[in-house]
């Protein structure tokens, strides 16, 4: 009974974290456990906030909100295990003149009234009042994080980023404000090649209490010199990468997600990689072609695709073809990111159109579409136009996401020399903007 009783008052205590924090602060010297009073604050702010609607609903107040943040300075908030995101995220802002920093816990003497992007929310006890959440789980298909705490993490805060487009359908079906959901996919071109000194032939890293990942990396064993890195974290990870000739990519769950933080985290450091197909396949066909991909489970096929590697005598080849079919792309995570950070309003449409949005290649058709909303609801019937499709720019303010969506079509059309394309919009876009 205790213990239910005390997993309830835990619960509760997450709620409203934003509501709690400062009371959690001073009281921290105190001998009272912190749950206890973030509890009975909760059950006050209930009571303060009956009779309006939750924050998650009143876009009035969200408007109020965005206007009043401070934005030239952003806290970062994430554990190691992601440290590829967070660098990634450094890089871009400093690109756009705005400083962060980094915290793996809520700092001692509270949170800042700045801007924090938080990386895998539901990982932390308290979460400041002005936060980004970066939600990185398998939401579309493993219940470990469907409840009630996290979509009141998500609903709560001012932006939701994630890598995957069936994530996103499934929090906008389950009450996250789909104008705050903003598709992040990771991506990072070749920094450095660590292929010396090589020492085994095939290594997983990751989570092995997985009965489908155990079986597959038995046989493994058997047929392979095979490192398996198992809770390695930080400069650890990053030695045990650099000794590797080739990665395996291996799912947790059946009908999984495809691990693209995990993919980019070896292709960066130049590393060949192989990895099941995902359910998620068709949205990563930029990858065809960098990372060898085989049918789920099937051992068979995954051996021989290593055998292929391994013994051909062309690994330095294959790798430098990563290498140019990465730089061949645009930065997929630089565009989505400051496109995120111009519906917010942490950069204006100048910078983002000199920074990213001048790259942009339009053709003399043109589809705009919101992708997070062709998500759910996807509007196909224009996209077999052999035009280009664009993404629809986005603001809190809608009349914005038009105007900016506009500009830069016509910018980029007078960069060419070439008249204004053709537009079509999606039903989707256009009952956005209105």
């Amino acid at each position: 009974m205790f213990k239910k009783t005390r997993k309830k008052i835990k619960l509760l205590s997450y709620q409203h974290p934003q509501a709690t924090q400062q009371v959690e602060n001073y009281l921290r010297s105190y001998a009272f456990g912190a749950s206890f009073f973030r509890t009975i604050c909760n059950v006050l702010f209930s009571l303060q906030s009956k009779n309006r609607l939750p924050l998650n609903q009143n876009h009035e107040e969200y408007v109020q909100r965005m206007l009043n943040l401070h934005q030239r300075h952003i806290v970062i908030m994430g554990h190691e295990h992601v440290a590829i995101v967070i660098r990634l995220i450094q890089e871009k802002l400093k690109l756009v003149g705005i400083s962060s920093e980094v915290i793996d816990k809520p700092p001692e003497g509270g949170f800042s009234d700045a801007v924090h992007i938080v990386l895998c929310p539901q990982a932390f006890r308290a979460l400041p009042r002005n936060y980004i959440a970066f939600q990185m789980e398998q939401l579309a298909i493993s219940d470990r994080y469907r409840n009630k705490r996290y979509l009141d993490i998500l609903c709560n805060a001012l932006a939701v980023f994630d890598y995957s487009l069936m994530n996103i359908e499934y929090m906008i079906k389950h009450g996250v404000p789909k104008e705050r959901v903003f598709y992040l996919p990771i991506f990072s071109k070749v920094r450095d090649n660590f292929n010396q000194n090589l020492v085994y032939d095939v290594l997983f890293y990751g989570d092995i209490h997985s009965e489908r990942r155990q079986n597959l990396l038995n046989k493994l064993k058997n047929d392979f010199n095979l490192k398996i890195a198992f809770k390695v974290w930080g400069e650890q990870k990053l030695e045990e990468l650099k000794k590797a000739k080739v990665i395996v990519n291996l799912h947790f769950y059946e009908n999984a997600l495809l691990e693209s933080t995990r993919l980019f985290e070896c292709l960066e450091m130049g590393k060949v990689v192989v990895s099941e197909e995902s359910l998620d396949q068709v949205t990563y066909q930029h990858l065809n072609g960098i990372v060898d991909f085989f049918t789920t489970g099937n051992y068979l096929e995954l051996k021989q695709l290593l055998n292929s590697l391994l013994n051909n005598g062309r690994l330095e080849e294959h790798i430098e073809n990563i290498k140019q079919g990465l730089n061949r792309q645009p930065d997929w995570f630089a565009l989505y990111f400051y496109r995120a950070l111009l519906a917010l309003d942490i950069i204006s449409f100048d910078t983002f159109y000199e920074v990213i949005g001048k790259q942009i290649k339009l053709s003399n058709k043109v589809t705009v579409r919101t992708i997070e909303y062709e998500a759910i609801n996807p509007d196909n019937s224009l996209l077999t136009n052999n035009g280009t499709v664009l993404e629809a720019l986005r603001h809190y303010l809608p009349e914005k996401a038009r105007d900016y969506t506009y500009d830069l079509i016509h910018r980029n059309a007078e960069l060419s020399g070439n008249p204004a394309p053709q537009l079509e919009l999606t039903e989707q876009t256009k009952r956005s903007w209105t």
